[in-house]
């Protein structure tokens, strides 16, 4: 994946509940989403 262009930013709320911010290029994301879609495909055959 290409990283250039690539943000991430963390914070938290007043809460103390987390947030994660990813940006990056529309391809880069498609490639992340591809990449989500095989985890889970893995993980929902390990149980």
């Amino acid at each position: 994946m290409e990283t250039a262009g690539l943000r991430l930013c963390a914070a938290s709320d007043t809460d103390g509940s987390g947030m994660v911010r990813l940006e990056l290029s529309a391809a880069s994301a498609r490639e992340v989403a591809m990449l989500a879609r095989v985890a889970a495909a893995r993980l929902g055959r390990v149980g």
